[in-house]
């Protein structure tokens, strides 16, 4: 009998392991994940709590669904291990009103997720996005008039560069999500919108004579579409 029981438990694992897609789990993840990074983002203490409470208990889930992944287990147990450190520190902070030191922590959730997925060639293609966002952060940031006299010209056009192929693999690379027409309307719109902006921001880039204040207000212009578009993949 114990003998039956243990060939039985066998085939169960076997079973979910197959029946397992990480990927949808992976999504589900994000659709709880993306309000509270949004709402540390976009430093809105009034919505951020009740977010990163639902992000909390969907991690808890997907964390428990990572015990059925046949492989490299080890590999897993130290990302997720990893993972649960910095949730509980963004919830911390989140806690103390520090949204920008929470935002730090779960763009290093973001990070660690996405190397895993590139470890393991899980495609996803919302981590087209995010590099496409952490990249525009930087020329962001370096476009500031505080920073665009004291860095090297050459450096500032590599970041624009950078960002510009990040945009590129989010434009050429197929959206694999079923949304409705609604939702890939506002994408592609969205999409358009961006396009035509970094096309703009690089000519800028390329005039000699343009003022500090002028490029960063037009940088500053694609924020707005560029938080739009990681929305989409969130559920608000």
């Amino acid at each position: 009998m114990n003998r039956f029981l243990v060939l039985l438990f066998t085939c169960l694992m076997f079973n979910s392991c197959e029946e397992l897609d990480i990927k949808q789990e992976m999504i589900k993840f994000d659709r709880v994940f993306i309000p509270t990074w949004y709402y540390c983002y976009t430093k809105d203490a009034v919505h951020v709590t009740a977010a990163s409470n639902a992000m909390m208990q969907q991690w808890q889930n997907l964390k428990t669904d990572y015990q059925y992944i046949a492989g490299p287990s080890a590999d897993w147990q130290e990302t997720y291990d990893c993972i649960d450190e910095l949730l509980a520190q963004s919830v911390q902070a989140i806690g103390n009103k520090n949204l920008s030191t929470a935002l730090n922590y779960l763009e290093g959730i973001r990070f660690e997720l996405t190397e895993l997925r590139r470890r393991y060639d899980i495609p996803y293609y919302l981590d087209n996005i995010w590099r496409f966002q952490s990249a525009y952060d930087l020329v962001l940031q370096f476009a500031h008039p505080d920073y665009i006299f004291i860095t090297e010209w050459h450096e500032f056009d590599c970041l624009v560069e950078d960002m510009n192929l990040a945009w590129a693999e989010v434009v050429n690379n197929k959206l694999d999500s079923n949304w409705d027409s609604t939702k890939q309307r506002q994408f592609k719109e969205l999409k358009t919108n961006i396009t035509e902006q970094l096309k703009k921001f690089d000519r800028d880039v390329k005039k000699a004579n343009i003022e500090s204040n002028q490029l960063y207000s037009n940088i500053q212009q694609i924020q707005k579409p560029m938080l739009a578009l990681v929305k989409l993949f969130g559920q608000f």
